[in-house]
């Protein structure tokens, strides 16, 4: 059984500082940054509570490797990542993630509800069979520091 994930910008009420992570759990996930539960964390350091992008991946592995390419790119890219989708910076968990929960336990009580997916994001190589086990070979070039998880983060064995 595969699972799907998240990638996702935190951000200051400033906009100064940003965080790319990667997810099984995004509400859970983003709460637990919002809420501190790791004082010593990078995001409870610059006080980052703001969720300003998000996409969804099928597959974990692809997340993770999304997440490895938007943290090897530079701010500026970015930035225009987050101006694409989200050009008012809103608060994400706000406006959309925290009703999730509400949603899907209205969606499984009716039987007739269609099924619910938010931001979906298909990169081009995900559709492609050839690919299905294995990131794109773009990314299997990148080795070393450079794809290293940078953040001091420790995460659970789930990947969140």
């Amino acid at each position: 059984m595969t699972y799907g994930g998240h990638v996702y910008i935190m951000t200051n009420q400033w906009g100064t500082t940003l965080y790319v992570g990667v997810t099984s759990n995004l509400a859970r996930r983003v709460l637990e940054h919002m809420q501190k539960v790791h004082p010593h964390s990078f995001s409870a350091r610059y006080h980052l509570n703001k969720l300003v992008y998000f996409e969804f991946h099928e597959r974990i592995e692809w997340a993770i490797t999304r997440e490895k390419q938007i943290k090897a790119g530079s701010r500026k890219k970015k930035l225009d990542l987050i101006n694409t989708k989200n050009p008012a910076w809103l608060d994400l968990y706000q406006t959309e993630v925290k009703y999730w929960r509400q949603i899907a336990s209205e969606a499984k009580q009716s039987s007739t509800s269609p099924n619910i997916n938010f931001h979906r994001h298909r990169e081009p190589w995900q559709s492609d069979p050839t690919l299905a086990t294995s990131p794109p070979a773009v990314f299997a070039r990148c080795t070393g520091d450079r794809l290293a998880r940078d953040d001091g983060y420790i995460r659970s064995d789930n990947g969140s």
